[in-house]
């Protein structure tokens, strides 16, 4: 293989539980997602988005293909999802690879919560049901609560007037080691 840096392409990297392209619309082309047995034991596995499946394998089927980020854990690409504009909708999307997070878990992680609009932006009872689904997740997979800096916002500040707003809810947390 190539070890020349330059020649490598740059790809936005990120972990992701099974259910993170369900919450953000994200949506899937071909293949599939993450599953709860994709976990540190198992087979590496990695979702690109369509413009990294482009880039690499422009007119062929990335699915099966082997991603070598680290030669000891190649990446076997077992999704393609659409693009998304993670920083702004004004920037350019970019190439991404997603993970599973059992397989490549982080110390800090954003939490991603989809709510149904039955409340208003900011109401004591969205909150509650914030405060609730970030328990729901802490017994699942454990972490600092301490840590956890929620922050409910209707996405005004990046979305255009012309489109509705969307609700989100986010965090920032640390996994229990």
């Amino acid at each position: 293989g190539n070890t020349d840096q330059a020649s490598q392409p740059t790809v936005d990297y990120r972990t992701a539980s099974p259910d993170y392209f369900r919450a953000l619309g994200i949506p899937l082309l071909r293949g599939r997602t993450f599953r709860d047995d994709d976990r540190e034991d198992r087979a590496r596995v990695g979702v690109v988005s369509t413009s990294m499946a482009q880039r690499l394998w422009p007119g062929v089927d990335p699915i099966g293909h082997r991603i070598a980020i680290d030669p000891d854990k190649a990446i076997t690409v077992v999704g393609v999802v659409g693009d998304v504009h993670h920083a702004s909708l004004a920037a350019e999307t970019q190439p991404t690879l997603y993970v599973p997070y059992r397989q490549d878990p982080w110390p800090s992680m954003t939490f991603v919560l989809r709510m149904k609009a039955v409340t208003s932006y900011g109401s004591p009872a969205a909150a509650a049901g914030v405060e609730a689904a970030v328990r729901r997740a802490q017994a699942a997979e454990p972490f600092h609560a301490a840590d956890l800096d929620v922050r409910l916002g209707d996405g005004r500040d990046r979305v255009p007037a012309a489109l509705p707003p969307a609700r989100i809810a986010t965090s920032r947390c640390r996994r229990r080691r």
